[in-house]
């Protein structure tokens, strides 16, 4: 069954970003001690034959792995600026009909008069409204 409407909690939103910002800073951290650590070793396996088809079957996987953590990184950091923007536009967009709503009364009012039922088509019918 389908809803005939969209609700936002804009503040929901933004409220997660933080975290969102939290996870990517723990994984770039980690991607950062892994490469640091795994340079510190250096090529340690030797450059006889047997190091030179361990580094062979390392090298690449390696690489990938970094490449992969790094984009986990992006990603993370991407989705929190989504969060952020996503949390302003519809904040914007709820003040922007607030305001057209707002508009909207206020013109109706002025052209129905104080003692009009804007409701009806014309005619001077009474809001039920105590005069004094």
């Amino acid at each position: 069954m389908s809803s005939d409407y969209f609700a936002v909690d804009p503040e929901g939103l933004a409220k997660n970003a933080p975290n969102m910002r939290a996870y990517s800073d723990q994984m770039r951290q980690v991607l950062t001690r892994l490469q640091s650590r795994l340079n510190e070793l250096g090529d340690c396996w030797g450059d006889d034959p047997m190091g030179k088809a361990f580094a062979e079957q390392y090298l690449t996987p390696r690489d990938q792995m970094f490449s992969g953590l790094q984009g986990l990184v992006d990603v993370l950091d991407s989705t929190a600026d989504g969060l952020e923007t996503m949390a302003k536009g519809f904040h914007q967009t709820e003040e922007q009909n607030t305001a057209t709503a707002r508009g909207f009364e206020r013109a109706t009012d002025a052209a129905t008069g104080p003692d009009m039922d804007p409701r009806t088509s014309g005619g001077s019918h009474s809001s039920g409204r105590a005069r004094g």
